[in-house]
Order: structure tokens, then C-alpha cells, then sequence
């Protein structure tokens, strides 16, 4: 008798398991939609709720709320909202979501994201990206945590060498507090109201042009404003090559008009 209720008792834990890991699941799910929704439907308060803070370089969710507000306040919204001046403002929309990983306060996922924008009628795309999102897990709440930055190359000999210094290269902006389009960096301070503090995700490499020592890659990035990803930008990046290493070099650089 106690045999059979003790294998009862297991019956049920593993199926009460099961039945978290599941909810996990659809609750990280339901977390990455709000998020892209918030983006779409301009709702800073639903962005606080559904991001880590240091996504958006915001010292807590209640310097991401005064942000929002007084971004509100002053006539420039979040995301796709930035000014009525704008006519094309691309909104996101999920496709689908796959490859749900749960690991205890932890998870990840790939979103399949579109970007499109109407005004007086008309329609543009502006792109669509498999996203690799992470999120974590705060006071029982999922929240996003970050975009990885991927290199997809078809390059080979220099080429491929170059994508991945270029890959390295976003991973470690990444993992920085904060910078201004590869030029100026930030403390870990709050971010003051009116402030924009941006990431930007590397998307792809889409190819590699070589002149003398300089390699130029072109390249798909998102920038993360706040907290918000916008769509995907095709730019370049520059890297010069120093004996059998390749090392990108500053934004301001005369090498960039190698490449223009």
C-alpha cells in the first residue's frame, strides 16, 4: 500500500512538473508578444513591464515609466510612434515564434519578426528577421533580457574572417552599459529624461568588399532604442587589416569614403 501511494505521489509531481514547464512556456511566449505589441501600439507602460531595465539602460521599471512618460508628454512616443512628421512609421508583427528554451529562471526563443508601415494609402515593407531573444524571470514575471547579434555569411578565406571579427565585435558592444552608434559610451546611470541611449543587434553580413588594407562589410542591424527594437538598416562597417588580423576601425575614419 504505501509502495503504490508513494508511486502515486511521484505520478503526481512529475505531471505538476510538466504542467510549469508548459506554463513557462506559453507565459514566455505571451511575454515576447506584449512586447512587440507594446512597440506597435506605441504603450510605454506595457514596454516597462515586459523588458529588464538594463535593456533600455534604465536603472530601474520606474526610470523606464518616467521616461516614457515624459516622452509622452512632449510629443514623441515610443517605437514606430516617433513624431506625426514621420509619415512611414513601420510597426512589428510576429509570425511565429519557435525554438522555446525554458532552463529555471532563464529561456530563449527565435521571432520571427515582419516590419511594415501604411500612410495615405500605401504600403512598405521594411523587412523581416529571425530574432534570438532571451529572457529572464522577475518576481514570477518573464521579461525580455536581450537580442542576440548573429553573423550569417556566405563568405569564405577573408571574407568569413572579416564576418566573424564583425560578429565579435557587436557581441561586445553588447555586452557594454551603453553606446551611441559605435562612437560614445555611457556610464551605468540612470537614463535621464529625453535621453536616448541605443544598442544596436547584429542581424547579418550580407557581404564583403576588399580595397588595399581596408575590408568594408555591409551589414543588417536593429537598433534598440530604450529598450524598443526598431527594423532592420543595411550599413557598413570598416576594418582595416593589421598583419593577419582584421580590426574595425572608427566611424569618423577617411577610410569609410574608400567604400561610398
Amino acid at each position: 500500500m504505501k509502495k503504490a501511494v508513494l508511486f502515486m505521489l511521484v505520478l503526481i509531481s512529475l505531471s505538476a512538473l510538466a504542467r510549469g514547464g508548459g506554463s513557462d512556456r506559453a507565459d514566455v511566449e505571451h511575454a515576447v508578444q506584449q512586447y512587440f505589441q507594446a512597440i506597435s501600439l506605441g504603450n510605454g507602460r506595457l514596454l516597462c513591464e515586459r523588458i529588464d531595465p538594463k535593456l533600455g539602460f534604465f536603472a530601474s521599471e520606474q526610470n523606464c515609466l518616467d521616461w516614457q512618460a515624459y516622452s509622452e508628454q512632449h510629443g514623441y512616443g515610443l517605437g514606430p510612434h516617433y513624431s506625426e512628421d514621420i509619415p512611414f512609421q513601420p510597426e512589428p508583427t510576429i509570425t511565429k515564434i519557435n525554438d522555446i528554451q525554458v532552463s529555471g529562471d532563464n529561456a530563449s526563443l527565435t521571432a520571427t519578426v515582419s516590419w511594415d508601415a501604411a500612410h495615405s494609402g500605401e504600403q512598405r515593407a521594411f523587412g523581416s528577421a529571425q530574432l534570438p531573444v532571451r529572457l529572464m524571470k522577475e518576481a514570477g514575471s518573464w521579461r525580455i533580457a536581450g537580442f542576440d547579434s548573429s553573423a550569417k555569411s556566405d563568405g569564405q578565406g577573408d571574407a568569413a574572417a572579416v564576418a566573424q571579427v564583425v560578429l565579435s565585435y557587436y557581441v561586445a558592444l553588447g555586452q557594454q552599459t551603453g553606446y551611441d552608434r559605435q562612437t560614445s559610451f555611457w556610464s551605468s546611470s540612470p537614463t535621464q529624461l529625453g535621453e536616448h541611449r541605443e544598442r544596436d543587434v547584429l542581424s547579418s553580413v550580407q557581404s564583403v568588399e576588399f580595397k588595399g588594407e581596408y575590408a568594408a562589410a555591409s551589414i543588417d542591424t536593429y537598433v534598440v532604442d530604450n529598450g524598443a527594437i526598431g527594423h532592420p538598416v543595411n550599413g557598413k562597417l570598416v576594418l582595416r587589416r593589421q598583419g593577419e588580423a582584421w580590426t574595425v576601425v572608427p566611424a569618423t575614419d577617411s577610410a569609410y569614403a574608400l567604400f561610398q
